[in-house]
């Protein structure tokens, strides 16, 4: 009896076309192949080697990654296709974003910070007044100390 391992995610197994390439891996690689038989003999000629030699890699490297890597699982010319040229050149304000019901409700109520804070409407106190305050609070506190001792700070 034969046996044979089978990989537990089938979706990432491949079937090859030639030798150890699959479809995809020889419809990339001839780009390279083409780009490097003409750029090739250019490399040579003094003035058009530069050109060549970097059209040769552009080429070549391009061909390559889309041919060869995956990136989230997805073939890489499809990666750039879904998501690097949406991204890149889409809307920056996304159709799709999530509506804030706090922000709604805050706007139709007129809620604005000072409100949260406690900073509604409150004037500036003069330095008599501010005194008188602090002189309030602090008759305040002692009423509270006298009625809770338990409550008195430690000094």
């Amino acid at each position: 009896m034969i046996a044979i391992s089978v990989p537990k995610d089938i979706r990432k197994t491949s079937v090859k076309f030639i030798g150890p390439f699959t479809k995809r891996n020889c419809i990339f690689l001839l780009p390279v192949l083409i780009s490097t038989m003409i750029c090739y003999p250019l490399l040579g000629i003094e003035g058009i080697n530069y050109i060549a030699m970097t059209t040769m890699i552009l080429i070549d490297g391009i061909s390559i990654v889309f041919g060869f890597f995956d990136f989230f699982g997805l073939p890489s010319y499809i990666f750039f296709l879904e998501v690097i040229i949406p991204w890149v050149l889409g809307n920056q304000k996304r159709p799709y974003a999530t509506k804030n019901t706090y922000e709604i409700f805050t706007k139709q109520h007129k809620i604005t910070y000072d409100y949260i804070d406690g900073t509604l409407n409150r004037k500036k106190l003069t330095a008599k007044e501010k005194k008188k305050k602090l002189q309030r609070e602090k008759r305040r506190l002692e009423k509270y100390y006298k009625q809770n001792p338990d409550m008195i700070p430690v000094k």
